[in-house]
């Protein structure tokens, strides 16, 4: 038996690019900090950008860093530096009962996820109920190489006809930062006219 030393490394770097990803989603859910919450966030995007390197779309990991880490997290992180720490929430309590029901919620929704995965191990009569069985999916691997200066041609169709949603994009951003300071601002301090 042969190791094909490329499909090892794909493999590890496919797990460890997942694992950043889920570590930041998960870490997004349980930080107490909105702070620290927008910092795995950028950590989850930047996970997502090297999965989509991995499937060898250059463009659109460089849109996710790009429109992503660059601009959405960062006007998250300028929203919460500029918002007064007041509107902070302290401790809240949870019950019990929520992280209890949360945890069977978790349970079920993996294991209908994990289904298919050992469908084919198991067989079941399912005829005196009315159904029948489904065959399990076979996905079918490309072999095909991808195309060539697809980035080019992107390129110039988003400069071309669709120029004006990037446009429209940025001014977009531009209103949501001027409403985070707007927001932010202390209503009691005088704004002096020049």
């Amino acid at each position: 038996m042969s190791l094909d030393i490329n499909a090892i490394l794909m493999n590890l770097s496919f797990f460890a690019m997942a694992a950043v990803t889920l570590g930041g989603a998960l870490g997004v859910v349980l930080a107490r900090k909105v702070f620290h919450s927008a910092l795995f966030l950028i950590l989850s995007f930047m996970g997502m950008a090297g999965l989509y390197l991995l499937l060898e779309a250059e463009f659109i990991a460089g849109v996710q860093v790009m429109v992503y880490v660059a601009d959405i997290a960062v006007l998250i992180l300028f929203a919460v530096m500029l918002t007064p720490h007041r509107l902070e929430l302290k401790h809240v309590a949870v019950s019990n009962q929520q992280r209890w029901w949360a945890l069977v919620a978790v349970g079920v929704f993996f294991a209908l996820l994990l289904l298919p995965l050992f469908a084919p191990f198991f067989t079941l009569n399912l005829s005196p109920l009315g159904l029948t069985p489904t065959q399990p999916v076979t996905w079918q691997v490309s072999s095909a190489a991808p195309v060539p200066n697809s980035i080019q041609a992107l390129g110039a169709a988003l400069m071309g006809p669709y120029v004006l949603p990037f446009e429209v994009l940025g001014v977009l951003l531009l209103a949501i930062l001027v409403g985070a300071v707007f927001v932010a601002r202390d209503p009691e301090e005088h704004v002096e006219e020049i």
